[in-house]
């Protein structure tokens, strides 16, 4: 049998198939028969999936297009199920299959396809399917309807009906989608919407939306819609809590990566020790206790997108080598003379204001310019307060399920409680909050007794980081006073390591870290003396 051809399913009519479909008709054309436009996604929805399931599919995706241009009538059991329809119908071996206007049937996924369907084989096999059916149908005048059924198992365990009725199927729920359209059929069934009016969201792969409809939210997202095709480095800025992951996610689902690998790295989460073999690798002995051989993150990343949150923590000895990363794409695991090749996309997020760190010494000139390729700001939560009811609504219902608590009703003095905070946490911070509300919260009811007055006690991460900084300013100069008065000696029983009561080794580091640098200067006197001992800082470090 040719790649492609329409197998014919066996037809039963006592199939559990054929009493599903006695059951599906009835119900479609009760929402063909409604009001146009009003309540027909969940429904539709909770129909798809019983027909995937007793079809013996993972997800079903219904498609509707006209003149080639896809319609806002999609309905999908997931948004994977959409994202992949969507690419299968961009491939032309696809499209022409299904303009013969026979079903598609690949039992066997890609090893029934062809030579020619490189990109559809490739989108297969990314995602996991070993099994699929496609059919076309034709809606109404210009408009086509395709639906698409997706499997990880073999179409042999498929209950399989006969094709006239997955025609007719298709048809019935290409034009209840066309009816019920009001633009929000595109959400998948896991997402449910908040009652709140003007609500705006965007749905990433695995149903985490990112919810918001102001000025300040649109305008990162339309960052984020630019730079995702690309594969520029892109820095995330903003306070702590806004949310950066999730935009990094957004990023790369968008992106021509979004099959491969996302690896997330907390910089600050990791001990300096340790961080340079997580990022780049270790071999087998390269320090105590390496006892085998491990691939750092770089490699684990190859061909996808790295994530390097807290990006201002890393220590400085170690931005070097990421540097030599960013710009080569090559890297050396710990412990090995071996150069290895990479093809990662970098994003890196920082709450830090790293000109500032640059300034100070902290962080290398030439890796900020490297990482600052495409920067984005992500406001803080106080900064669109136009969508905390948005937000409180999908927090509140997604919450309330994983607690078991369901919450019916926010009380407008809630939420005007709620709004009038300045959250300095942000998004983190509120969804703290709603938790302990939801627990502690009766009949149904979300309370607010004594939390958000305690959250607003909260110091803010400003001064926090300020102070982190004057510590390390003092820790210089005390540094630099001892170096000066020990006439710049570090080891011995009179050195500075034994005035700090720190190993030698200890103090080398502390000083690269902060920026100290000993340089032998000669000190010319009216008198002609010796030379002697002068402490300098490295151009761009300290004062």
């Amino acid at each position: 049998m040719a790649h492609g051809d329409a197998v014919p399913f066996p037809s039963t009519s006592t199939s559990p198939l054929t009493s599903l479909l006695e059951h599906l008709a009835p119900d479609i054309c009760r929402i063909l028969a409604g009001p146009r436009g009003e309540g027909g996604a969940a429904p539709l929805r909770t129909l798809l999936t019983r027909f995937a399931t007793v079809f013996g599919a993972d997800d079903a995706c219904m498609v509707c297009q006209r003149s080639d241009v896809a319609l806002p009538a999609h309905l999908a059991t997931s948004e994977r199920a959409r994202r992949l329809a969507g690419e299968l119908l961009e491939g032309q071996w696809f499209s022409r299959q299904l303009d013969k206007g026979a079903p598609l049937v690949m039992r066997r996924g890609t090893t029934d396809m062809p030579p020619d369907a490189v990109h559809e084989r490739q989108c297969i096999r990314a995602a996991g399917i070993n099994a699929l059916v496609a059919c076309a149908v034709t809606l109404e005048p210009g408009t086509t309807g395709y639906m698409i059924l997706l499997s990880r198992r073999p179409l042999t365990q498929w209950i399989a009906p006969a094709l006239d009725q997955l025609s007719m199927v298709t048809t019935l729920f290409g034009r209840a989608a066309l009816w019920s359209s009001t633009g929000e059929l595109t959400a998948p069934p896991d997402v449910t919407p908040a009652a709140v009016p003007g609500r705006a969201e965007r749905v990433l792969d695995g149903g985490n939306p990112i919810i918001g409809s102001s000025d300040a939210l649109r305008y990162v997202l339309f960052g984020v819609d630019q730079v995702a095709p690309t594969n520029a480095t892109v820095l995330l800025l903003g306070e702590t809590g806004t949310g950066k992951e999730l935009i990094a996610r957004a990023i790369h689902e968008r992106s021509t990566r979004r099959h491969r690998s996302f690896v997330v790295v907390n910089c600050g989460a990791l001990p300096a020790g340790l961080i340079e073999s997580e990022l780049f690798g270790r071999e087998r002995g390269a320090f105590t206790g390496a006892h085998t051989a491990q691939a750092g993150r770089f490699e684990l990343a190859n061909g996808g997108t790295l994530f390097l949150d807290e990006i201002g923590e890393l220590p400085l000895e170690l931005q070097p080598n990421l540097l030599r990363v960013l710009e080569k794409g090559q890297l050396q695991r710990l412990g090995s003379t071996k150069t290895t090749t990479v093809d990662v996309r970098v994003l890196a997020a920082t709450n830090r204001n790293l000109a500032e760190e640059v300034h100070r010494g902290t962080f290398r000139r030439d890796l900020f310019y490297r990482l600052n390729v495409f920067p984005l700001t992500l406001p803080a939560l106080r900064e669109r307060r136009e969508d905390l009811p948005a937000l409180v609504n999908h927090l509140v219902d997604r919450l309330s399920r994983e607690i078991g608590k369901p919450i019916t009703r926010i009380r407008p003095d809630t939420l005007r409680a709620l709004e009038q905070h300045d959250w300095p946490g942000n998004i983190r911070e509120l969804e703290n909050v709603l938790q302990q509300a939801i627990i502690m919260s009766r009949d149904g009811t979300l309370e607010l007794p004594g939390i958000a007055p305690v959250a607003t006690e909260l110091p803010e991460a400003m001064p926090r980081r300020e102070e982190s900084r004057a510590l390390m300013d003092i820790e210089r100069e005390h540094i630099r006073r001892v170096l000066i008065s020990t006439g710049e000696r570090i080891e011995g029983v009179s050195g500075a390591a034994a005035v700090l009561g720190l190993r030698p080794s200890t103090l080398r580091s502390l000083m690269r870290r902060l920026g100290i640098e000993r340089v032998k200067k000669p000190i010319q006197t009216p008198e002609g003396e010796a030379s002697q001992w002068a402490e300098s800082v490295r151009p761009g470090f300290g004062k």
